[in-house]
């Protein structure tokens, strides 16, 4: 799971850091408190950061002992589709050892939802949420994140 939640419109902006939170309560907190400015979706820049700070050891990323996930919160349409797909594309043709992201799920908190788009970002249906089904999203980062050897 990222580190942290961010916005985007014309720029990528840290909304809050995920070390921040102790429970699921208090992230479902996080989440109601923000807020959308009716401004493009540039999913690309949004996509981009994350990678970056995901690969930056400053940012509490580790890289050779974790790997990574992006829960992409976004409102399910995004204006630089084609630009994103293509981002999304160029990771997943990266050989598995040399991504710097195992998974993208994605999150759809708007009304004119993309549910295609949606699954063409996160390259599995089952990546594919509303925000309405937090639980099924929390249940999935769990499995993802947790070693395989965890019973």
């Amino acid at each position: 799971m990222g580190k942290n939640e961010y916005t985007y419109g014309f720029q990528a902006h840290v909304l809050f850091d995920f070390n921040d939170f102790s429970s699921k309560t208090d992230i479902i907190e996080a989440l109601e408190q923000i807020h959308g400015d009716h401004s493009p979706t540039y999913t690309k820049l949004a996509l981009s950061k994350a990678v970056e700070i995901a690969q930056n050891t400053t940012c509490g990323s580790r890289l050779s002992k974790a790997s990574h996930h992006i829960i992409l919160l976004y409102d399910g349409l995004s204006s630089d589709r084609y630009s994103t797909e293509e981002y999304v594309n160029t990771l997943n043709r990266l050989p598995v050892y040399r991504r710097p992201i195992r998974s993208i799920m994605t999150v759809a908190v708007g009304r004119a939802i993309d549910h295609s788009e949606m699954i063409d970002i996160s390259n599995k249906p089952e990546y594919t949420f509303n925000l309405l089904h937090f639980d099924d999203i929390y249940n999935k980062s769990l499995r993802e994140t947790s070693h395989r050897d965890c019973t």
